[in-house]
């Protein structure tokens, strides 16, 4: 994956590929760092619950 894919394109290669992780590359197709399932939905997660604390 790239560092400039959309939410939903990165969706859609984790789902392809049924991988937990996956490496991202930046625009000159340098290895930039990985990026995982995981760390989506802890993010997501923790956005959801910040929004509902009191």
């Amino acid at each position: 994956m790239n560092t400039d894919d959309r939410m939903e394109q990165v969706m859609n290669k984790f789902e392809k590929t049924h991988a937990w992780n996956l490496p991202v590359v930046d625009k000159h197709n340098r290895y930039a760092g990985i990026l995982s399932q995981s760390s989506i939905f802890a993010f997501y997660r923790n956005s959801l619950l910040s929004q509902y604390e009191l």
